[in-house]
């Protein structure tokens, strides 16, 4: 990827000015602390709003292996991939 960008500068320079656009629309310090402020004021008015998503709970053997198994796996897999090439 990086050796393209660098053989393709005017897509990586264009790629560089969306990334900062979006940025600087979405991730400006005065939004991110109203949405921080918003949900810890919820939270403390109604802690029982901390709770896992039901389509994202980890609470049988296949949503365990798939959830945090699998991707144990392959990280592990692709270091030792890594770690042989290695000197």
């Amino acid at each position: 990827v990086l050796v393209y960008l660098i053989e393709n500068r005017a897509q990586c320079e264009a790629l560089g000015g969306s990334a900062r656009a979006w940025m600087e629309t979405y991730w400006r310090d005065d939004l991110l602390a109203g949405h921080y402020t918003h949900v810890y004021n919820r939270l403390a008015q109604d802690p029982g709003l901390i709770s896992r998503q039901r389509a994202l709970s980890v609470d049988t053997p296949a949503t365990t292996f798939t959830s945090r198994t699998l991707p144990d796996l392959i990280y592990t897999s692709r270091r030792n991939r890594l770690a042989e090439r290695l000197p």
